[in-house]
């Protein structure tokens, strides 16, 4: 690096806008060298499927570099935006006190001083501001980055992801369209669009969408299962999700989400032990796409209960409930695994427990903080109620929800066919809902 050549050193100097003396464009030269060594772990650790998991150990040295660069050079902008989103990473990974956030905080305020019209800064305060619970100023931020670049499809794509936890689906799917047109080819703005579109309960536009994301990613395994995941919920039938199954290679079971397609679309058409004898095959011991948290053991449960097998099932609920105890005091501020436990606890009639756990899983995280993860919490918090005998609550939150978009947890469809609610079916106000919220 000491011997920069002149054309290289003016072009480094240009793109970090610093002054072209030689001691300076050197050093300059040595920051943005280690920038782009932190860009290519970043890029190197970056999953290639939509639910797959950025590399922790990538990002950590990416941003050693980042750090790096910014220690030569305190101006260069680039660096400091890049080691805001690292830090970003970091806070909804593996370090998620609040001084990491507000580093992420400190470090994108320092590259928008620095360059007013980079727009990564925006992004990373976005997050900053979503995750400290003010969604409307994490909608802001993006919405000022989009003031001088409007035409930037992936702050369309992040403003599209904050109304959506905003609970505003409506204006959402307008941006996810709009990234899709400046941008094509992006799966992530066409998954973003279905997913929508099956909350809003548009599921003919959601299918269309997925379709036109397999077709972009057809290695995306997950996206074809969630389809057919969606499919259900809109039909009721579980023709596309066995016809998912059947399109993705044997072997293959990301984050456990084969293991529970096969377990949703057997215990959907109540062939309880193919579901077990199936889970008997799997190797995953735990499914989570970051909304549902299902051990292996719980489904075990479940599909026990179903066969009046009460025995099995409570052993198989005490393993689940401890499995997700151990979780829950590691993750403490995980809704997912706490509403989970919630289940697992009505399975074994601790009812006081299992009310406290569904509560606790809808406290963590508001309608008005995130509209996705909150409705996923609703959702099994209705199999809770009904299963420990809370009828009233059970039917008043699927009233709500079938109010609300809540298309992901609960439609007239799903209701008819799921066992979960079989505890509710006795009850004239069953049929009574689903008559009333049928489609006209």
């Amino acid at each position: 690096l000491s011997e920069i050549p002149e054309s290289v050193a003016a072009a480094v100097a240009g793109q970090l806008r610093i002054d072209r003396s030689p001691s300076d464009i050197e050093k300059n030269a040595r920051a943005y060298d280690i920038y782009l060594r932190g860009r290519y772990q970043e890029l190197a650790g970056t999953p290639r499927i939509m639910l797959g998991r950025m590399s922790v150990d990538a990002m950590r040295r990416a941003q050693a570099l980042y750090a790096q660069a910014r220690a030569i050079d305190p101006n260069f902008a680039g660096a400091r935006s890049k080691l805001a989103t690292a830090h970003i990473f970091a806070a909804t990974t593996y370090d998620t006190t609040r001084a990491r956030l507000e580093q992420a905080r400190l470090e994108a305020e320092a590259a928008l001083r620095l360059d007013p019209l980079l727009s990564e800064p925006h992004e990373a305060l976005s997050a900053y501001w979503s995750k400290t619970g003010n969604s409307q100023k994490a909608i802001e931020e993006i919405e000022i980055g989009l003031k001088n670049s409007p035409h930037h499809a992936g702050l369309r794509l992040a403003l599209g992801q904050r109304l959506v936890e905003a609970g505003r689906f409506e204006d959402a799917i307008a941006q996810f369209k709009l990234t899709a047109r400046l941008d094509p080819r992006n799966p992530v703005a066409m998954w973003r669009a279905a997913s929508a579109y099956g909350r809003t309960r548009r599921n003919g536009e959601g299918m269309k969408a997925f379709d036109r994301l397999i077709e972009i990613s057809p290695y995306d395994h997950d996206m074809k299962l969630i389809q057919g995941h969606s499919y259900l919920r809109w039909k009721g039938s579980t023709e596309k999700l066995h016809s998912a199954i059947k399109r993705i290679p044997r072997d293959w079971d990301g984050g456990g989400m084969a293991t529970f397609a096969r377990y949703t679309a057997l215990r959907v058409d109540r062939r309880y032990r193919d579901a077990l004898a199936m889970l008997d095959s799997s190797k995953a011991e735990m499914s989570t796409d970051g909304l549902a948290y299902y051990p292996k053991a719980l489904m075990r449960a479940e599909l026990y209960e179903g066969l009046g097998d009460m025995r099995n099932a409570s052993i198989q609920y005490a393993i689940a409930a401890r499995l997700l105890e151990d979780s829950v005091s590691l993750h403490p501020g995980n809704g997912s695994i706490h509403a989970a436990l919630g289940l697992a606890y009505a399975g074994l009639h601790r009812k006081r427990d299992a009310i406290a756990e569904s509560n606790h899983a809808m406290n963590i995280t508001k309608l008005s903080r995130n509209a996705n993860y909150a409705t996923a919490y609703m959702g099994l918090a209705i199999e809770v109620f009904g299963r420990v005998g809370e009828r009233d609550r059970a039917f008043e939150m699927i009233e709500l929800m079938l109010t609300m978009p809540a298309g992901r947890e609960v439609t007239i469809p799903f209701l008819r066919v799921w066992p979960g609610y079989d505890s509710l079916r006795s009850d004239p106000r069953f049929e009574a809902l689903l008559k009333r919220f049928a489609p006209k």
